[in-house]
């Protein structure tokens, strides 16, 4: 591809830069909670623990994100009508993609990253 999720990874310190200086709100994001807590990276090939729910990793989320909204999750949830006590390894693609979506709006972060979100959606869900 052209490099869109090297970039956002980089971004978001989940990858190092192999040249230049990356700096976001003026501070490098490496190791830096005050620039990390303010962005969110959805990536579309998210990985989770083998027995891990959608509840959980909206628990997880609401501990790593300071201005998570819950009713905006509990909202999305409805409206994707997510199944959050199946492990996410039984969800389907689209079901998958709905948790991402789901953490990338609730969080409320200042920058959220979406990589490939609409992935597996429905018509409807997109």
């Amino acid at each position: 591809g052209a490099g869109k999720t090297t970039v956002m990874s980089i971004l978001t310190a989940q990858n190092f830069a192999t040249s230049g200086d990356v700096q976001v709100f003026g501070e490098h994001p490496y190791e830096n909670a005050r620039v990390l807590r303010r962005m969110c990276f959805v990536r579309e090939s998210q990985k989770y623990p083998d027995d891990a729910k959608p509840i959980h990793a909206f628990a997880t989320a609401k501990l790593f994100f300071p201005n998570w909204n819950q009713e905006l999750a509990d909202r999305l949830i409805a409206d994707f009508r997510l199944p959050v006590r199946t492990r996410i390894k039984k969800l389907s693609r689209g079901q998958l993609s709905a948790v991402g979506v789901i953490i990338g709006l609730a969080s409320r972060a200042e920058v959220t990253f979406f990589d490939e979100p609409h992935l597996g959606l429905d018509a409807v869900a997109r």
